[in-house]
């Protein structure tokens, strides 16, 4: 079974009351604010490093302000692994 089901397909489908936090052409961010839970799906099979950094930087502020506890990190959709950009992310990004 190949099919990918990404954020954007399941969550409309689903009962958890959910918004796009941030939305731009290579992901977007979505929250459900009733379970404290964020959501960032990559929309593109490749990323750069500086939009890769810019939509997680993006989430800081709405992570604090909606007491956001877990984070999804949604990225079936890149098919390039771009390891400067994963080290940035769990080095620096996750670890804050």
């Amino acid at each position: 079974m190949n099919e990918k089901i990404t954020a954007s397909d399941v969550l409309p489908l689903l009962s958890f009351k959910h918004e796009i936090l941030i939305e731009k052409e290579y992901g977007k961010v979505f929250l459900l604010p009733d379970n404290h839970t964020m959501v960032c799906e990559l929309t593109k099979e490749y990323v750069p490093i500086d939009d890769f950094m810019e939509i997680f930087t993006a989430t800081v502020p709405h992570i604090e302000k909606h007491a956001v506890t877990k984070f999804v990190f949604d990225k079936q959709n890149l098919r390039v692994f771009h390891q400067p950009s994963m080290e940035w992310y769990f080095i620096h990004w996750k670890k804050e």
